[in-house]
């Protein structure tokens, strides 16, 4: 759980023997095409090959519910709750 604000995230890939990376979507918009509902600066910078590390660029992240995931391979959607 996270306030309103202003977030830059930090990316690593730990242990996964492809190329990763991270986006952020409203909750609401977790089933749809993620190039075109992303947050603005949500993406990391570039792929992310295991053992490295990427940012997104800064985040404005406002009360209510996201997801992230990875938008290059099958993964989850994990929720980010935002509250005051």
């Amino acid at each position: 759980q996270l306030k309103p604000g202003k977030y830059q995230f930090k990316v690593t890939n730990l242990d996964v023997n492809k190329e990763v990376g991270f986006v952020i979507q409203k909750a609401s918009d977790k089933n749809m095409d993620v190039m075109k509902t992303a947050l603005e600066n949500s993406f990391t910078t570039a792929l992310i090959k295991k053992g490295d590390t990427q940012l997104t660029g800064v985040v404005e992240l406002k009360e209510g519910e996201y997801v992230y995931s990875c938008p290059l391979n099958p993964t989850p959607h994990y929720t980010i709750s935002v509250k005051k």
